[in-house]
């Protein structure tokens, strides 16, 4: 026998000694002194005691909670409902649509002057004055706003609208007209939300009825009645 066979049939030994390593020489004493111990008791393991596979779907039953995303959601609706809270405090308060009716302030021309008056009290102010004519005034549906004449030449004049209490006093009839009274009535009243006028006056003759906004903007309608 070659020494390449021989080498080649002890070559797996070899190298199983090579892998175990040096055999320590205080192994002897390790094991004599571990069988002198008794073994741990079963009932001090924790998987002896707690059902070790449904600790571990635990993760999958019950997912981590997102709370980066739920803070940035509870923010946005914080800050949408703050915005609400400013929008809705922005308004102005009118009286609720229902409940026991009372009376308002009465709105009357005296000596060319705009007064409104209390009917409970008696007490009137005078809101709009000058050396102009003031005449019928009309209040808005919500009690807000008035509307009045303002007397220029013979047979012409223009609406200014204001609020309730004279301030804000707006011409929107830039052009003066003839205003129709119709059954002793003025020829000119609010509409129903109370941002136009709708009057009537004499053009070339033909009764004819116009819109107004009153912020001043021009007439929107013109047509013939």
């Amino acid at each position: 026998m070659t020494n390449e066979r021989h080498l080649e049939r002890d070559l797996p030994s070899i190298l199983g000694d090579i892998a175990m390593g040096p055999y320590p020489e205080y192994i002897d004493d390790v094991l004599a002194t571990t069988v002198q111990r008794r073994q741990r008791p079963a009932w001090t393991f924790p998987e002896r005691w707690l059902p070790m596979a449904v600790v571990t779907r635990r993760p999958v039953l019950a997912p981590s909670v997102p709370w980066r995303t739920l803070g940035a959601l509870a923010m946005i609706l914080i800050l949408i409902a703050a915005a609400l809270a400013a929008y809705i405090g922005s308004q102005a308060r009118l009286p609720a649509p229902f409940g026991p009716a009372r009376n308002g302030l009465i709105a009357y021309d005296l000596g060319g002057d705009i007064y409104t008056a209390d009917p409970v009290t008696g007490a009137a102010t005078a809101i709009v004055t000058g050396p102009a004519t003031d005449v019928a005034p009309r209040f808005s549906h919500d009690g807000t706003h008035v509307v009045f004449e303002r007397k220029l030449e013979i047979g012409t004049g223009q609406l200014y609208v204001a609020r309730a209490d004279g301030s804000r006093l707006t011409l929107i009839t830039p052009q003066p007209v003839s205003l129709t009274a119709a059954k002793s009535s003025t020829s000119y009243d609010f509409s129903p939300d109370g941002q136009s006028i709708l009057f009537m006056f004499t053009k070339q003759g033909m009764p004819t009825m116009s819109i107004a906004r009153v912020d001043g903007a021009r007439s929107t309608t013109s047509t013939s009645a």
